[in-house]
């Protein structure tokens, strides 16, 4: 029997046996240049129709032959398995071609490893290279005579070829080893069958379906055997009952393929948190955050994987490196009070790994443990005081700890460390505005934007300077920097939002109302957006417009309550007459009061009822308004509602000379 094909340890670093995804098939033959030592070619099949997950999966092998190739070393276990592995992943992404050629050059490397002839076997025969085949496998059972599996599939393929004698004796050498084996069973139907004997073809058969009921497609040839025997009615009934259940056996090697393709990773994290020499923290979490970052229980598996690594003896380094990839799957499942805890268990047993100190501190952080967050990063900092990114952090506890001045020296080097650092240019420049030196945020902000490589980066830039330049008061050079940052992404909503706003503050109504235009293009369903339009609208006197997109937003956001009380109000007391309607506006007001019966959708109602000439009911709604709800108001308010009670009472609505 062949062994199954064991994880190798040297592959496994290369981080490979993880969940698989859909691929596209790629003809025999489509190869293109190769990278070689002596001999042996790496395959570079046309990978890029493939999922990301089973690209990455060769390419990362591809990769790690190349650097053993490199070494000059052929005779290694690393390369010996790895142009084994490598072949089994194209033949489990249906790349034959590639297969091939790998699993014929471990064949080579390894002559006394019957899995890569078998495997050699299998891809012929995908590809219909049945004497291809028939050689790979010849050569299997030359390496190992009992092996079932490969006689079962020579058999098989010698009948295809129309041997019979040669595939009667392997399918009968099969029975020898093990007795009323179904497919060999079923095979010996086949030629019976094929040989003018209908009779032991359909006992053969019939043995098949007692011991493998399930293997309906064997029904079919049975009903033949059945029709060449003149027993019709019993065919006709078989052929009622056929299938598709093809006859099973066990077949470990073939079973190793689908399995490469959605196996889990979690042997993987073990052996690469195990590797002494080259290990990445970057790569390291990034195979872990791509394979597991959405796998459900990856936590529970990993401490599975923990509890091995500790019951085996496993050095407190590798454990460590364990604990810090559990907490980054926690953090991302937003669970970051138990994130501490593994990221705390992964420096005790790992204290150079710089990177879980990061995450300790971030995790704190976001918990509010700043003093803690602080003394991870200055230990992360300790073992490289030139990331920018910790100091960038590690100013930012410093903040909330309200010790921001400490925090600028960090900010000042993090930038001369990384003058992309968009965050760290205006945290400085946050802090420049609160120790009361608008000049110095102005100039820290605008060192940035020249700074800064990416246009989109300097988008945000523009945003907060344009913030400082409006805080200043100097309204023009703030919404030239809103448009700056317009003219690089012109849907950049926090741009839009900001200058709509201040062309509002500016009373420039018409140019806020086309911002605000833009924003609900970008965002429909913003309620700052439409009640910014409506409010730019009217107040600029467009008031037919405002209705119109008034209701065009409640239209898109039929459940928002704002724009129905401004919908409402606007109807029933607009200045112009011919866009007042008290219909409209008394549904509108019902609506909202049954919704929120508040004060400010009792004096809606009353407004309504007013403009829909019912004034006995707008008295009596602002009464109540009034006596439930004057004595919190501020006396603004009171005035209002008073004067506006006494227009009702007179038979006037609102706006012949109450307030909106």
């Amino acid at each position: 029997m062949i062994r199954a094909l064991p994880i190798p340890p040297a592959l496994l670093l290369a981080g490979l046996l993880v969940a698989g995804h859909p691929v596209a098939v790629s003809p025999l033959g489509a190869q293109t240049a190769a990278v070689g030592a002596g001999s042996l070619v790496i395959p570079r099949p046309d990978l890029g129709a493939m999922e990301p997950g089973p690209r990455e999966k060769i390419e990362t092998l591809q990769a790690a032959l190349e650097a053993q190739l490199a070494e000059g070393d052929l005779s290694s276990d690393r390369v010996r398995e790895g142009f084994g592995f490598l072949g089994q992943l194209f033949h489990a992404y249906e790349l034959p071609a590639a297969a091939e050629t790998c699993y014929a050059q471990a064949r080579s490397l390894s002559p006394e490893d019957p899995r890569w002839p078998y495997y050699l076997g299998l891809v012929r025969l995908s590809a219909g290279d049945l004497e291809g085949a028939v050689e790979a496998l010849r050569a299997v059972l030359a390496l190992t005579p009992d092996d079932l599996a490969a006689l079962q599939r020579l058999a098989d393929v010698q009948l295809e070829l129309g041997e019979l004698d040669t595939a009667r004796r392997l399918y009968q050498r099969a029975l020898d080893l093990e007795p009323e084996r179904p497919a060999a069973l079923f095979g010996l139907g086949r030629v019976a069958a094929l040989s003018g004997d209908p009779a032991s073809a359909a006992a053969r058969f019939e043995r098949v379906l007692e011991l493998q009921p399930e293997a309906s497609a064997v029904r079919y040839p049975l009903a033949q055997a059945y029709r060449a025997l003149g027993e019709r009615e019993r065919a006709e009934l078989e052929l009622a009952r056929r299938g598709e259940g093809r006859v099973a056996f066990a077949d470990p090697l073939a079973d190793v393929l689908p399995a490469i393709a959605t196996s889990s990773a979690f042997e993987v994290v073990g052996s690469l948190a195990g590797e002494r020499e080259g290990f990445s923290e970057e790569s390291f979490l990034g195979f872990v955050l791509s394979q597991l970052g959405s796998a459900p229980g990856a936590v529970d598996q990993l401490d599975s994987l923990l509890a091995s690594l500790r019951e085996g003896g496993a050095p407190a380094w590798q454990i460590g490196r364990v604990e810090y990839a559990i907490g980054a799957l926690l953090v991302g499942h937003g669970r970051d009070v138990d994130a501490v805890l593994r990221f705390q268990a992964a420096v005790r047993g790992a204290p150079d790994l710089r990177d879980a100190w990061v995450k300790l501190g971030n995790a704190q952080a976001r918990a509010g443990q700043f003093e803690e967050a602080l003394a991870a990063f200055d230990r992360a900092l300790e073992l490289s005081a030139t990331d920018a990114a910790t100091l960038r952090k590690r100013a930012a506890a410093l903040i909330n700890l309200g010790r921001g001045e400490e925090g600028v020296s960090d900010l000042e080097r993090a930038v001369e460390l990384d003058p992309a650092d968009r965050q760290a240019w205006t945290l400085l420049a946050e802090l420049r505005q609160a120790a009361g030196d608008p000049q110095a945020a102005v100039a820290t902000l605008q060192a940035a934007l020249e700074a800064m490589p990416a246009a989109s980066e300097r988008v945000s830039l523009h945003v907060a300077l344009g913030d400082l330049q409006r805080a200043a008061r100097r309204f023009e050079s703030a919404a030239r920097e809103y448009l700056k940052a317009l003219r690089v992404d012109e849907q950049h909503v926090p741009a839009l939002s900001r200058l709509a706003s201040l062309l509002g503050e500016l009373r420039e109504f018409d140019r806020a109302a086309e911002v605000y235009g833009r924003w609900i293009a970008v965002e429909p369903d913003s309620r700052q957006a439409r009640m910014g339009e409506a409010s730019a609208l009217i107040l600029g006197g467009r008031f037919a417009f405002a209705r119109d997109r008034l209701e065009a937003g409640l239209a898109a956001m039929p459940g928002n309550l704002d724009l129905k009380d401004v919908l409402a109000r606007h109807l029933a007391a607009c200045p112009d007459p011919a866009v007042r309607d008290g219909a409209r506006a008394l549904e509108l007001a019902l609506e909202l009061y049954e919704a929120v019966p508040t004060p400010e959708s009792t004096e809606t109602l009353a407004m309504a009822y007013a403009e829909a000439g019912r004034f006995e009911d707008a008295v009596s709604w602002q009464e109540r308004l009034i006596a439930t709800a004057a004595d919190e108001a501020a006396d603004t308010l009171r005035e209002r509602w008073q004067a506006n009670l006494e227009l009702y009472r007179k038979g006037r609505a609102c706006c012949d000379g109450g307030t909106e």
